[in-house]
């Protein structure tokens, strides 16, 4: 537990509260300063936050103004971008009591950036499948247009690339179901 020698005395009974909490969270004083923090919050911030503004750690406003709304007694929900840090966190504030307030930080910064590479991902193994398939479409077609062991060779392959097809879609289909944003790509 983390927390600014001259704040201790007034914080010493919300102190268990903050260390109790899973999330990252800490104690916001009556002039906007972080004044207390649990180990997963420190571990957020990387960098000493005692007495320090929100403003100053983060370069928030819109953190640091909702910190002052809620020293007022509103309590707040925020999603914020945080260039400085190189973060993206959901912040909740809410008042403890008159001059206090309770800051909990889940950062999401590990979940958007692999939502990010899972969605780079699906777009170009589904444009590299798609590729292949029409190189087999177009091959397959070719070799119909000369004799009966061709043909038979080339009907072969284009009921593969059909089959082909359906599993590309399915997996498509699928991968927007989980969340996965909409990838457009060429029909044969």
């Amino acid at each position: 537990m983390h927390a600014t020698e001259p704040n201790l005395v007034d914080f010493t009974a919300l102190l268990p509260v903050i260390h109790a909490l899973p999330e990252a969270a800490g104690l916001v004083d009556s002039h906007g300063r972080l004044c207390a923090a649990n180990s997963q919050l420190v571990q957020l911030f990387g960098a000493p936050f005692c007495g320090r503004t929100l403003l100053e750690l983060t370069g928030s406003e819109p953190l640091f103004e909702a910190a002052a709304r809620a020293l007022g007694g509103a309590g707040c929900l925020l999603a914020l971008e945080l260039p400085l840090l190189e973060r993206t966190w959901q912040v909740r504030l809410a008042p403890l009591r008159p001059g206090v307030v309770l800051l909990v930080v889940r950062d999401l910064t590990g979940p958007r950036r692999a939502a990010a590479l899972r969605d780079r991902l699906l777009e170009g193994a589904s444009e590299e499948a798609r590729a292949a398939l029409s190189r087999i479409t177009v091959a397959t077609a070719a070799l119909g247009e000369l004799d009966t062991r061709a043909r038979t060779l080339a009907q072969i392959g284009a009921r593969s690339a059909e089959r082909l097809q359906g599993v590309i879609d399915e997996l498509i289909g699928l991968a927007r179901e989980m969340g996965a944003p909409q990838v457009e790509l060429l029909r044969r």
